[in-house]
């Protein structure tokens, strides 16, 4: 028999062949001295609980409410390999709350492989920070699942700096970044800096059918040491308009991805600048492919258009 939970979007996040793992739950009225085996028994914390996993086990963390107050500290140090952190939803909403203090990032990839964090709203500390963000320096920490997550759409909360940062020299090779919201602001709440942040390297990484609102930045931000992008395919990003790049932004050296059907939009009938920016090679000579990308204007939408150098 199989074991199933539904989370987000009714999305079963939970199956999984039998004895693959061990299974704990953290709820908001939960305890530490629990065995957190069962949603009746369950641990106050999801850093407790990641001392009860082991790495390569495939071990699952189910969190059933909002237990950000139950933490030790922030940031929480995801530090096991082929570890699912996941949110389950409730009848009053669908993504369980995590937000850090007002000075530290919420989660922490450490140097680790293979994990899956999915079904958060997560919300970062002050505009110094992130939701999601790679630990400082060199290590290696791909093949990362993240999906179904929103990011700072937080009413009353500090901005944070970025939804997930990715630090320079730090290898996040084949990870999926796909289904997650990203929301910025021009007050005191949202994303200030970009949705997601390349600063390392993030080869054959995908993006994938994300949504960006308002971020301040950019959507996507892909920096030099970010090279071999895989993919960046079917975003949506509705941008500020204040300077090109505000939805995809593939900046000196990296190459190699494809970029296709992402669609950018703004207020303005006719945008001022051009929501996608490539300046990997003089142009018009980009290293990478942008196909059928779409930008909102007067009548119909402009279809495959180039990207500013």
């Amino acid at each position: 028999m199989t074991d199933t939970l539904i989370a987000p979007s009714g999305i079963d996040l939970g199956r999984r062949p039998p004895a693959m793992g061990r299974v704990f739950f953290v709820a908001a009225t939960g305890d530490n001295a629990n065995n957190g085996l069962s949603p009746d028994t369950p641990f106050a914390s999801i850093t407790y609980a990641l001392t009860q996993c082991a790495t390569d086990r495939g071990d699952y963390i189910y969190v059933l409410d909002n237990v950000s107050a139950n933490e030790a500290a922030f940031p929480i140090a995801l530090n096991i390999a082929r570890i699912h952190l996941i949110g389950l939803s409730s009848e009053a909403y669908p993504y369980a709350r995590l937000v850090a203090d007002t000075i530290d990032n919420t989660l922490e990839i450490g140097s680790v492989q293979h994990y899956e964090i999915a079904g958060f709203e997560l919300g970062g500390g002050d505009n110094t920070v992130a939701c999601i963000n790679s630990i400082p320096g060199l290590a290696t920490a791909g093949r990362a699942w993240i999906h179904h997550c929103s990011f700072a759409v937080l009413l009353g909360v500090l901005a944070c700096n970025d939804g997930i940062h990715i630090e320079n020299t730090f290898d996040w090779c084949m990870s999926v970044v796909e289904d997650c919201y990203f929301c910025g602001s021009a007050v005191s709440d949202g994303i200030a800096r970009d949705g997601i942040r390349i600063e390392g390297n993030a080869t054959r990484s995908i993006f994938r059918r994300n949504i960006f609102r308002q971020v301040q930045g950019s959507g996507i931000h892909c920096i030099q040491n970010g090279s071999d992008i895989g993919v960046i395919q079917d975003n949506i990003f509705r941008v500020p308009d204040a300077a090109a790049g505000e939805a995809i932004y593939m900046e000196l050296g990296v190459g190699n991805a494809i970029i296709v059907g992402n669609r950018a939009g703004t207020d303005d009938a006719v945008p001022l600048n051009n929501p996608y920016r490539d300046s990997s090679a003089a142009s018009p000579n980009q290293l990478n492919a942008w196909i059928d990308n779409q930008n909102s204007a007067t009548g119909a939408a402009a279809i495959n258009i180039a990207p500013a150098a």
